[in-house]
């Protein structure tokens, strides 16, 4: 079974994995069954990296002069990633490679 997103394959569960997986959940339901278990860890980390960049950013964003901070996750990251300043991940590896 391959797992894909946008056409992309992601993930190959191994025959048997599947065999196993349908011997625990109805086969009918089995590709439901792992959307859900897919987007709540994708959940999960969303919610860790979140967290993390909030902690980055709180300070850094009073640093920037920053007076009204949304309450919102969506209108927090847009204010984050609006700084100058703001790197995302890949920026912040290429910079340390340098």
């Amino acid at each position: 079974m391959i797992i894909s997103i946008d056409g992309t394959p992601v993930l190959t569960i191994p025959a048997s994995q599947e065999t196993t997986l349908k011997d625990a959940v109805n086969e009918d339901i089995l590709v439901e069954e792992i959307t859900k278990w897919l987007a709540q860890a994708i959940d999960n980390h969303y919610e860790a990296y979140f967290d993390n960049l909030k902690r980055m950013w709180d300070a850094q964003l009073v640093i920037n002069g920053v007076t009204s901070v949304p309450i919102d996750k969506g209108g927090y990251l847009a204010l984050v990633i609006s700084q100058e300043n703001y790197k995302d991940k890949k920026e912040r590896d290429l910079e340390e490679q340098v």
